[in-house]
């Protein structure tokens, strides 16, 4: 990667900037660089500026570039920008680090650092400035610019006229993430070279990770790691210290001012000044990341001393347990959070939580995934504020406990709760770092309350983070076995980490003690979920299970939450007998608790609230809240196979969401209702395995001549019989009406069902040779290589379809003729042919889609209703054998809905909002349909009817809502493998890798040619001598004459030849080895590099380096 120097990357931003100018007319901009200024004498130059008109006569910004690891709010940069803007009479400026563009307000010298006003932009993250020459960073850069000339520096140069006020919390966690963003990247740079110099280091750094449980790969991001804790500690440690300064002046505690800009005399005195905390020598204690050297450079030890003067200006008692937490989440790493799972809990779900669970102020609370501390901060509040006789601090300390994974996490948590009384006499918190599996609960009293937001992460996720020496699974499974007892708790391979944290925290639990955790509410409805009900009714009373159906409780998960509280109960009759609250939230949080007013009255709002949750008796629904009250006992029988005398789960979820109309249509149609599975069967669409192969338009199959044969089947016996297309539904969106029609379907599918040497001579064998050259090599796609024949599918066939992901229309596809099924679809195949026209009649009645709603879930917070194939079965629907003469009214009423295009439930029943449905309003072919499903067959009202349309208006809508009520920071979409190997090779040079073997052997070169049978191929060696192993361990073998000969088998494979031509002279398969070789371990090493600075995810990586190598045999 060629090297670029701050002046020749300004040059390129304002061609950028000039290019965006010239081609968007409207703009009034012109740019220039290194604009000369003369301050008092002195020349400056600005970096960049951005006029106001043409003429060039007013200036609108100045810019001034940096390089990454300079710090964009430096003081020394920030106040060198803003003169330079002044004189220039520039209402605004800038600082660009090229990862973060800060704009600033233009102010006067000596206004306060948090009356500046400013608007921040993260743009890109990147390390060294050389990596703007990537084009993936490049076109990043250049949308930026284009998004900021057109659009947000327009808006506030002319119409809003200024940068908007950001609350200090904002500030605040903007500045530190800034911080810590460029701080590091020094640091690792150091630590990596120290590293490589220095073996006793290196080891003592390998050490160190051991001790964290985690994998030292000597890889950079290894290195950006431990200098990113480094950092983080320190600016927790600095914030502290002001915090001591401001609030215990009685400690007498100086400013911190530092003269020298040597590191190593920096950092020591800038630990004398810590020194000086008396009484809480803990939170300032050196520890082996504190000890990491600083880099040895004058700029960064300013921009560290610019850094502490500002810190100065910020009160963290002021700040607040809230914004502490969400310090947490903003400034450890995305893929560091997601790998470890950990997410801020918001206080008023907190709050809520602890309402249930601390109602005396006596109780011992354990947080056993504490994160910055939040629950226990709160507890503690929650326990002075219930005691009459107040505590002394140290005593509520000692009855919070706190297990955090992250270092950081149990840092803030200390501090946190230290702030609480910064006057008492001695500070000893009970946070310990580990994880939480490896807490043993006899060594310890057990809790009254455990309270936590756990880990939302999968087992594999994090078994991938630690040393292979620990063995996550068997942990796992050894919690599972002791929370079950002498038998053990039989658990699904799918259970999600938070599982496991109900498994053991229970373990902890005293009897009668509360347990509450706000987790996914995946566990409700899907199948694993049955092991956590089933472990929740044997050992506790379910005092209640609440979900919000208007807000999303997390910002940065993609997850839907519910609130689960448990006590702990080991008498069965009184398990038994407990009445079961289920409640919905109609309204935000906020609604509930109290937002001002001080600490009483908010925890008087939540009093008042959980009161009233553990009273309500029944069903209770208003404006506000809704309440279904189910006794314990029948949450077990109706879970519990009376055939396999097992628990196999309910659905609860429809406990939650089920509108009262829900019960009431149960109720009506008890003597009509059957299980699907009565009537139907269900069955999963195939899985190609590789779409773009069976999957052909007819133009692709005219194209390349494929025989009839194998995209069609005959309809009917002989030789007058009619070919018709195989016709596949692969996606809903193909089908706009009920039964969807043929010249709506793209694709046909391939059914090749005869070995390969019946194919000879055939268009179809030559496609299926295509298919399995590289790079495509279909066949060694796991889900192809695992059929007999990897290019034949099973004839999955149906006239009735199933729709796996809904959005907004809710409809069962039909057919008049059979079709193929993709795996996006299930297969709904009637019991009884003659009931497939009623079926279909009855499962597109209005009212079916209540259930729909109720027996799916949205589990990744997007807003799509998933239903897995063994859950329709379950579904109750009316038995079309008890009809009689409505099947005629049906099937001709139906006749008319179905041929016309769906839309969604909104303008099929003419309402957006379940205030504006109305009967006239429903389309009249449904309004039809269902005035005989629903108020002929199953009686409902025409009020109860309107009751329904009200209801599934209401569920779709509250849906799709709420999966936008957390805005999207950038649109979510699948990865492109490919597109990222096309990146990846635009940034290495491939011209040193020549054709193997063809441009390694001279023309006339006498050869022996041998075939390579499909498979992987493996260099080995053992007693007989040097061999190529093709396609595992029972595959073929090749003898090799020497480790050459076998390598040069493997580099022919690995170019994509399976007919290999090998030179019989030793000498020159030796000479064409070692260089083809070289050159070949060259290139892997920079791809490797590249991906690993560019992807963090070691299975994408793989993925993307495997992509590359295809892309090069491909245009080779």
């Amino acid at each position: 990667m060629s090297k670029i120097n701050e002046l020749q990357f300004e040059g390129r931003v304002l061609n950028w900037l000039r290019e965006i100018i010239e081609a968007e007319k409207r703009l009034p901009f012109e740019a220039d660089q290194e604009v000369p200024i003369n301050i008092d004498g002195e020349t400056l130059r600005a970096d960049l500026v951005i006029w106001e008109d043409k003429e060039r006569t007013k200036t609108a910004c100045i810019i001034e570039l940096k390089r990454p690891e300079y710090n964009g709010y430096s003081l020394e940069l920030t106040e060198n920008a803003m003169r330079k803007a002044n004189f220039l009479g520039a209402p605004f400026f800038a600082t660009w680090n090229v990862n973060e563009f800060v704009l600033w307000e233009t102010f006067e010298e000596g206004t306060p650092l948090l009356e500046r006003r400013r608007w921040h932009q993260n743009v890109v993250a990147i390390k060294r400035l050389e990596e703007v020459e990537r084009r993936a960073v490049e076109e990043r850069l250049k949308r930026f610019l284009q998004g900021f000339l057109t659009k947000d520096f327009f808006e506030i140069c002319f119409v809003k006229k200024g940068v908007p006020t950001l609350p200090l919390d904002r500030l605040f966690i903007d500045r530190l993430r800034s911080a810590v963003n460029t701080f590091y990247i020094r640091i690792s740079e150091d630590l990596q070279a120290e590293s490589e110099e220095n073996g006793e280091f290196r080891q003592r750094l390998r050490d160190w990770f051991g001790e964290q449980g985690w994998v030292f790969g000597e890889k950079e991001e290894d290195f950006d790691r431990v200098a990113r804790l480094s950092v983080l500690l320190l600016i927790a440690k600095v914030l502290f210290y002001n915090f001591l300064k401001v609030r215990a002046p009685g400690f007498g505690l100086k400013p911190i001012k530092i003269l020298t800009e040597d590191a190593d005399r920096f950092k020591t005195q800038l630990y004398k000044y810590f020194g000086q905390c008396f009484g809480y020598a803990e939170f300032f204690r050196r520890e082996f990341v504190d000890d990491l050297p600083f880099p040895n450079d004058e700029a960064v030890v300013r921009q560290l001393k610019g850094f502490l003067k500002e810190m100065e200006l910020y009160d963290l008692s002021k700040i607040g347990y809230e914004v502490l937490g969400s310090i947490f989440e903003n400034l450890i790493p995305d893929d560091e959070r997601h790998k470890f799972g950990q997410h801020f809990t918001r206080s008023d779900v907190v709050d809520l939580i602890i309402g249930f669970c601390v109602k005396s102020g006596k109780e011992r609370v354990l947080d056993p995934a504490c994160g910055a501390g939040t629950f226990l901060t709160r507890a503690y509040v929650r326990k002075k504020a219930k005691t009459r006789a107040k505590k002394e601090h140290s005593e509520i300390l000692s009855e919070l406990k706190g297990v955090e994974i992250a270092e950081f996490g149990c840092y803030l948590t200390r501090v946190n709760l230290a702030i609480k009384d910064i006057f008492a006499r001695e500070f000893c918190s009970n946070v310990e770092k580990t994880d939480f599996f490896d807490l043993v609960p006899g060594e310890q009293a057990k809790f009254e309350a455990v309270v936590t937001n756990p880990p939302y992460t999968r087992q594999e996720e994090l078994e991938a983070t630690f040393s292979p020496g620990y063995n996550y699974k068997a942990k796992l499974k050894k919690i599972a076995k002791e929370a079950g007892g002498g038998g053990g708790l039989e658990v699904g391979k799918r259970m999600s980490i938070y599982g496991y944290f109900f498994f053991h925290a229970a373990r902890f639990l005293a009897e009668k003690g509360r347990l509450g955790f706000v987790t996914s509410n995946s566990w409700l409805d899907v199948d694993y979920g049955k092991y956590l009900q089933q472990f929740f009714l044997r050992n506790f009373k379910v005092v209640a299970i609440l979900e919000s159906k208007e807000e999303r409780w997390f910002e940065a998960a993609d997850v839907n939450t519910c609130i689960t509280i448990l006590e702990r109960c080991d008498k069965e009759g009184l398990r038994r007998k407990n009445r079961v609250k289920f409640v919905q939230l109609k309204k935000p949080l906020q609604v509930f608790v109290e937002q001002s007013g001080g600490e009483e009255a908010r925890w008087k709002s939540v009093d008042r609230f959980v009161r009233f949750v553990e009273g309500s008796k029944g069903f209770y629904e208003d404006e506000r809240v809704k309440i279904y009250e189910v006794e314990q006992a029948k949450l077990w029988e109706e879970g519990f196979d009376e055939v396999s005398g097992k628990y196999e789960g309910a659905k609860w979820g429809k406990y939650l969401r089920a509108p009262a109309i829900f019960f009431k249509i149960l109720e009506k149609g008890r003597d009509l209702f059957v299980p699907l599975r009565e009537v139907a069967e269900v069955r999963r669409g195939f899985t190609t395995g590789a779409n773009e192969f069976f999957y052909l338009t007819e133009e692709e199959l005219k194209k390349w001549g494929i025989e009839r044969e194998f995209w069609c089947h005959k309809e009917g016996e002989g030789e007058g019989g009619k070919w018709v297309p195989n016709y596949v539904i692969k996606s809903p969106r193909e089908c706009r009406s009920v039964v969807v029609k043929p010249e709506d379907l793209k694709y046909r599918v391939l059914m090749i069902h005869k070995e390969k040497a019946e194919l000879k001579g055939t268009n179809v064998l030559k496609y299926i040779e295509w298919g399995e050259e590289s790079p495509r090599e279909f066949h060694k796609r796991s889900t192809c290589a695992s059929r007999k024949r990897w290019y034949e599918l099973p004839e999955v066939k149906t006239n009735l379809t199933w729709i796996k992901g809904i959005w907004d229309r809710h409809f069962i596809p039909a057919v008049e003729f059979e079709i193929f099924v993709d795996q996006q679809l299930y297969q709904l195949q009637p019991k009884a042919e003659n009931d497939r026209e009623i079926l279909s009649a009855l499962l597109n009645s209005t009212y079916f889609a209540i259930f729909q709603e109720l027996i799916g879930r949205v589990t990744f917070g997007e807003g799509i209703l998933w239903i897995a194939v063994y859950e329709p079965i379950q579904l109750p629907i009316i038995n079309p054998r008890k009809l009689g003469d409505e099947r005629k009214k049906i099937k001709l009423t139906f006749k008319k809905l179905s041929q016309r295009q769906v839309t969604s439930v909104f303008e099929e029943l003419g309402a957006t909002t379940p205030e504006e449905v109305a009967l006239e309003k429903v389309k009249s072919d449904r309004r039809e349909l269902d005035e005989i499903v629903m108020g002929e067959i199953l009686g409902l009202s025409e009020e109860e009817q309107l009751e329904v349309y009200r209801a599934v208006v209401d569920l779709v809508r509250s849906r799709l809502e709420k999966a936008r009520s957390v805005p999207r920071k950038t649109k979510r979409k699948g990865v492109d493998v490919e597109a990222l190997a096309e990146g990846v090779l635009r940034e290495v040079e491939t011209g040193e890798l020549k054709k193997f073997p063809e441009d390694f052997i001279e023309a006339g070169e006498e050869c022996r040619e041998i075939e390579v049978p499909s498979g992987k191929v493996v260099v080995g060696s053992d007693l007989r001598g040097f061999f190529v192993k093709v396609g595992g361990a029972s595959g073929a073998r090749i003898e090799c004459g020497s480790l050459e000969e076998a390598k040069f088998i493997e580099f022919a494979v690995l170019n994509g030849s399976r007919r290999v031509r090998i030179p019989k002279d030793e000498r020159t398969v030796k000479e064409a080895v070692a260089r083809y070789g070289s050159a070949y371990d060259r290139f892997k090493k920079v791809v490797a590099e590249q991906t690993r600075r560019n992807i963090q995810n070691s299975k994408l990586r793989r993925k993307v380096e495997a992509a590359v190598w295809a892309q090069v045999v491909t245009k080779q």
